[in-house]
C-alpha cells in the first residue's frame, strides 16, 4: 500500500495494528471485515468533528429563512443519464454534487470520487426575483415556478447579474467557452461546448459543440453562470425560536439553515491580528451565532458566509497523519473482538494518542493561532 487512497487503505491499516490479515472489500467473509465495516463511518465522522482539520474546511454563502424559502430535494441518481459538472443528486441517504462531466453508469461513492463528491452546500432554495438587485454567491440555490412547473437554479459565478430564467446568451465569436457552458444560434437552438478553450468556434455539431435537445435541459448550464439542476423543492413550516422570525422581519434575529454535511463551526476569520499595529488587538468581534439544532439564529442579515468543518468521505482527500490515527482509532475498537489481547489493545491505545496528537499538532502548526474576539474591557480603552 503507497498511500491513502481507499476507505480499504485505512481499514486495512486497523487490522495492521491487530496483527489480523488484510482484506480487499468491506464484504469480503472475514470476521475483520466484518468489524471494520461496522464501525468506519461512525469513527471516522466522530474523529472528523473533534479537530477543526485543515482538508475537511469548507465554506458556504446561507441566506437567511424567509417565508417563501424551500428547501432543496435533489432528484435521485440515474444510472442512465449523464450530469454536467456541478449537478446534485440523491444517492444512499447522501446528496451528491458533480466535481466534473459525469458519464452513465458512474454511481456516486467510491470508487468514483474523482467524478462525485459528497454535496456541502445551501439546502434552502430561495425564489428568484427578477425585479430584485439581490447578488448570489457561487453555490446559491434559487427556484422559479412557471406553468406550474418549478425550476431550480445553482449559481456558477459570485455577484452575476444574468437571468436563469432566459435562454443562453448568443454565441459570440470573441468569448472563450469551457466544457459546460451554453450559447444559443441564431435560430434559438441550445449547444453546449464540449472543450475547455473554445474560442471562434462557430456553434453547430462537430468537435467542439454539441447540441442540447429541450428533453435534456433539466440538468444544462445557462450560458456560464447558471446551472439548471434536476431537482424540485418543499416547503417546510416550523415555528420560530423565541426572538427569531422571517427575514422579512427587522425587528427580530434571523435563522439559517446549515449547509449539508455540517459537522461543527470552524474559525471564521483564521488570520485576523495577523497584521495588528504594536501588537494592540486586532478588533475581532465577537458574533452572536447560536447553534440551535440545524440551525443558526444571529441578528445577521441576510447572507452568511460560514467557514465549516464538513463531512469529507474521500480518503484522497484526507491528511495521511489523519489516516494514520484514525486507522489506530479502527484498531482500537476491534482489537478484543478480533484478538481477545489486552496486551494489543494497550499498545494500540498508546500508538492512537500519539498518532492523532501529532496530527492535531501538525493541522494546528497549518492553521495557524487564531485571534479571540477582542474584550470589552479593552475595546472601551483603545
Amino acid at each position: 500500500m503507497a498511500e491513502y487512497r481507499t476507505p480499504i487503505d485505512i481499514a486495512n491499516r486497523a487490522l495492521d495494528h491487530c496483527g489480523v490479515p488484510n482484506i480487499a472489500a468491506f464484504t469480503d467473509d472475514a470476521k475483520g471485515a466484518d468489524r471494520v465495516n461496522a464501525v468506519y463511518d461512525k469513527l471516522r465522522i466522530a474523529e472528523l468533528r473533534r479537530n477543526v482539520w485543515r482538508f475537511a474546511i469548507r465554506k458556504v454563502a446561507l441566506r437567511a429563512v424567509d417565508v417563501d424559502t424551500m428547501f432543496l430535494v435533489p432528484a435521485a441518481y440515474d444510472a442512465t443519464k449523464t450530469y454536467p459538472q456541478g449537478s446534485i443528486v440523491s444517492s444512499g441517504g447522501t446528496f451528491w454534487f458533480a466535481g466534473q462531466y459525469v458519464p452513465v453508469s458512474t454511481t456516486p461513492g467510491a470508487p468514483n470520487e474523482v467524478y462525485w463528491t459528497v454535496y456541502f452546500g445551501p439546502q434552502t432554495v430561495t425564489p428568484w426575483d427578477s425585479d430584485s438587485s439581490l447578488s448570489y454567491y457561487a453555490g446559491e440555490l434559487v427556484y422559479d415556478v412557471a406553468n406550474n412547473t418549478v425550476s431550480v437554479y445553482q449559481c456558477l459565478t459570485t455577484g452575476t447579474d444574468a437571468d436563469p430564467t432566459d435562454l443562453p446568451d448568443a454565441w459570440d465569436t470573441d468569448v472563450t467557452y469551457n466544457i459546460g457552458d451554453t450559447v444559443v444560434d441564431g435560430s434559438s437552438n441550445v449547444w453546449q461546448s464540449r472543450v475547455d478553450l473554445n474560442t471562434g468556434n462557430a456553434a453547430a455539431a462537430g468537435a467542439y459543440w454539441q447540441a442540447v435537445p429541450v428533453s435534456n435541459q433539466a440538468a444544462t448550464q445557462i450560458g456560464r453562470d447558471w446551472l439548471k439542476i434536476n431537482a424540485t423543492v418543499r416547503y417546510q413550516r416550523f415555528q420560530y425560536p423565541i426572538g427569531a422570525g422571517p427575514g422579512f422581519q427587522t425587528s427580530t434575529r434571523n435563522i439559517f439553515r446549515l449547509p449539508s454535511g455540517f459537522l461543527r463551526k470552524a474559525p471564521q476569520d483564521p488570520k485576523a491580528g495577523a497584521t495588528s499595529w504594536l501588537g494592540a488587538p486586532g478588533g475581532l468581534g465577537a458574533d452572536d451565532w447560536d447553534f440551535e439544532g440545524d440551525f443558526i439564529t444571529t441578528s445577521d442579515n441576510p447572507v452568511v458566509v460560514l467557514r465549516f468543518v464538513a463531512d469529507v468521505q474521500d480518503v484522497s482527500l484526507m491528511d495521511p497523519m489523519f489516516c494514520e490515527g484514525l486507522g489506530a482509532r479502527i484498531g482500537l475498537e476491534i482489537c478484543e473482538p478480533l484478538t481477545q489481547s489486552d496486551s494489543k489493545l494497550g499498545t494500540i491505545s498508546q500508538i492512537y494518542k500519539t498518532f492523532m496528537g501529532e496530527a492535531r499538532a501538525i493541522n494546528g502548526i497549518e492553521a495557524g493561532p487564531i485571534e479571540l474576539p477582542v474584550d470589552d474591557y479593552l475595546s472601551c480603552r483603545l
